[in-house]
């Protein structure tokens, strides 16, 4: 009678602690599903690229917000999971030894870091972007953040594209022409 009793209470405890903890995980994974949305939220809503990456070359992407492509002319997918593109690769050539450096300097350092470079987009244009990260704490992981600031370039450096090409035009023009066509006769 005893055995048949105490059978009867381990299995309502069993029970019990089965359907509680079925509970706590069903309560857990919603408010995770939560904590997603919001994330997702204010990635959609923040003005440029948020994301996580190892701290290590070549610095494979963990997460990368759905806006790169507005910035890069590639979708998100391409660079995440060992994806067909490394974002590091988009960094011009000759901006990519100075954004390694000033990265790990301050990984080094355990500071967080603010830079401008030039990046090739898909299409073979560039854009100037402005990157702030920092590495995440206990972590082999950066987060950050990179905003587009050609506009704010290219205010900063006005006609310096013209400025060539007329200053080449009057080099090549065999009687300075373009002098004499601004003055007034």
């Amino acid at each position: 009678m005893i055995g048949f009793m105490g059978f009867t209470i381990f299995i309502a405890i069993f029970f019990f602690y089965y359907y509680r903890s079925k509970q706590i995980l069903v309560e857990q994974n919603n408010e995770l599903k939560l904590k997603d949305q919001l994330f997702e939220a204010i990635a959609a809503n923040v003005p440029g690229v948020i994301y996580k990456c190892d701290m290590k070359s070549p610095y494979e992407l963990h997460y990368i917000s759905p806006k790169v492509n507005r910035l890069t002319g590639h979708e998100q997918f391409e660079f995440l999971n060992e994806g067909l593109a490394h974002y590091i690769d988009l960094v011009h050539p000759d901006d990519r030894k100075y954004l390694k450096e000033t990265i790990n300097d301050a990984i080094v350092g355990n500071n967080s870091f603010s830079v401008e470079y030039r990046l090739m987009r898909s299409d073979g244009s560039t854009r100037w972007v402005f990157e702030k990260g920092t590495k995440l704490p206990d972590q082999d992981s950066i987060v950050g953040f990179i905003l587009d600031i050609t506009d704010r370039q290219k205010k900063k450096r006005p006609g310096r594209g013209r400025k060539k090409i007329s200053d080449y035009s009057r080099q090549c023009s065999p009687w300075n022409i373009s002098n004499h066509t601004s003055r007034k006769i």
